[in-house]
C-alpha cells in the first residue's frame, strides 16, 4: 500500500509541476515602453554570439514556414515580417520538451505605412522572436527592419525582460541566416548574434 501511495504522490507531484509549466499564464497588456526608438542609440557591432538551441532553431523554423507559404499565394515573404511568442512545453508522458507558439503567428506586409508587427506575449512565455523581411527602400532613401535589431525592437525588449521573456529577431543577409538575441538595459542597446 505504501508503494502505490508513494506512486500516486509522485505522479500528483508531476502532474502540478507539468500543468505549472504548460498553463498559458495571462495577457500582458496596457504595457509600454517608457522608451522612445528615436531616443535608442543602435549599437554599430555585436556584443557577441551565443549557441542558438533547438528551441530557437524550431521557433525559427515555425516562423519562416509560416512566411514561406506565401509563396502558394504568388507572394514575395521578403516582404513580410513574421513574429510569434514561444513557449517551451513538456509533453506529459515522455517528459520530452518541445516549443510552440502560445498565440497566433503574426505575418504582415511590410510597406511606407506598416513598419512592423504587433503579436502578444503571455506570463509563462520563455521567448520572442520576430523575422524581419528583406531589406527596402520606403522612400527617400529610407531603409527599415535593418538586418541587426532595430530601435523599435530595443525599445520594446525591457516590457518582456520584466516578465522573464528573452527577445530575438531573424534576417537574411546576403543569403545568411542570421538570428539575433537583443536588450536594453541601463541606458544601453546591446545584441549578439546566434551560432547555428
Amino acid at each position: 500500500v505504501g508503494g502505490l501511495m508513494g506512486a500516486g504522490s509522485a505522479l500528483a507531484s508531476y502532474s502540478v509541476t507539468w500543468a505549472y509549466g504548460n498553463y498559458n499564464g495571462g495577457d500582458i497588456i496596457d504595457q509600454s515602453s517608457d522608451l522612445k526608438s528615436d531616443h535608442v542609440a543602435e549599437p554599430l557591432n555585436p556584443e557577441g554570439s551565443f549557441i542558438a538551441d533547438e528551441h530557437l532553431q524550431e521557433a525559427h523554423r515555425i516562423l519562416t514556414d509560416a512566411r514561406n507559404s506565401l509563396v502558394e499565394v504568388g507572394e514575395n515573404p521578403m516582404e513580410y515580417e513574421a513574429g510569434a511568442s514561444f513557449r517551451i512545453r513538456r509533453s506529459f508522458w515522455t517528459g520530452s520538451e518541445y516549443v510552440e507558439p502560445t498565440g497566433e503567428i503574426q505575418v504582415a506586409h511590410i510597406n511606407s505605412e506598416n513598419h512592423g508587427i504587433e503579436f502578444e506575449s503571455r506570463t509563462g512565455d520563455h521567448f520572442r522572436m520576430h523575422l524581419h523581411p528583406g531589406e527596402m527602400s520606403l522612400g527617400g532613401g529610407n531603409k527599415t527592419n535593418p538586418f541587426h535589431p532595430s530601435g523599435i525592437d530595443f525599445a520594446n525588449a525591457p516590457i518582456y525582460k520584466n516578465y522573464g521573456i528573452s527577445s530575438y529577431a531573424g534576417a537574411v543577409k546576403n543569403g545568411q541566416i542570421n538570428l539575433y538575441r537583443y536588450t536594453y538595459d541601463n541606458g544601453s542597446a546591446k545584441y549578439w548574434v546566434a551560432k547555428w
